[in-house]
């Protein structure tokens, strides 16, 4: 936890860099005059998601990406985990004005950092972004209340993910620390970390955050 506040506040210390890529006009205006204005970030806006190229990103120096989901395919954000794929490069996240569920865990699976629904808070979004920058994963809860239970993997072929391990990593996914965890698990703080540490060497994961993100890549949550 002491790791994820580290990175949080080593990007809030310095102006947060975003590209909006494919939004609609009225929308990326709001956006934009809000994280100006409000938060004092630098946002850039582009109609084409060719543009931010890798030499692109590195001299613009952007934190993150958001795609416009209407606007952009899963081919195209290959195209652009090229990019994110490096540890200097920024990291990609997905805008669903209209939220599809499914297109959504296709998108994550497929290397995105964050999805951002329509229906997001627009005060929550500076909050939102700082955490997709700092290396987290972000999804909406209305997404995990609707996630797969398909499992392909680490837990096992063609097995359920155990209860425990699945409610954990829900509940890490939505933002939840271990005390609040051991509250809803009845269990100890300590028993919690024992959980974590189980689905991290489970999954190969190097911390809670990274187990998340594999978890969902995988279908597991």
């Amino acid at each position: 936890m002491q790791d994820k506040q580290n990175l949080i506040a080593e990007h809030s210390n310095r102006v947060l860099k975003v590209g909006l890529v494919g939004w609609d006009n009225m929308t990326s205006g709001a956006v934009t005059y809000y994280l100006n204005s409000e938060h004092h970030a630098e946002v850039v806006v582009l109609d084409d998601f060719r543009k931010p190229t890798a030499a692109y990103c590195r001299t613009t120096e952007l934190d993150v990406v958001v795609l416009g989901a209407n606007q952009h395919s899963l081919k195209e954000l290959e195209n652009l985990q090229v990019i994110s794929s490096n540890k200097d490069g920024p990291k990609i996240a997905v805008y669903f004005d209209n939220f599809e569920s499914n297109f959504a865990w296709s998108v994550l699976r497929h290397g995105a950092a964050g999805i951002i629904s329509g229906d997001t808070n627009v005060q929550a979004l500076p909050s939102i972004l700082e955490l997709i920058a700092s290396g987290e994963v972000f999804v909406p809860s209305c997404m995990i209340a609707s996630g797969p239970k398909r499992v392909n993997g680490d837990f096992g072929d063609n097995c359920l993910l155990p209860d425990t391990e699945e409610k954990t990593l829900r509940m890490i996914a939505e933002g939840h620390i271990n005390k609040e965890i051991a509250l809803k698990l009845d269990v100890t703080e300590m028993h919690v970390k024992m959980i974590v540490r189980r689905i991290c060497k489970a999954l190969d994961a190097r911390n809670r955050a990274h187990a998340v993100a594999k978890a969902i890549r995988l279908g597991l949550i």
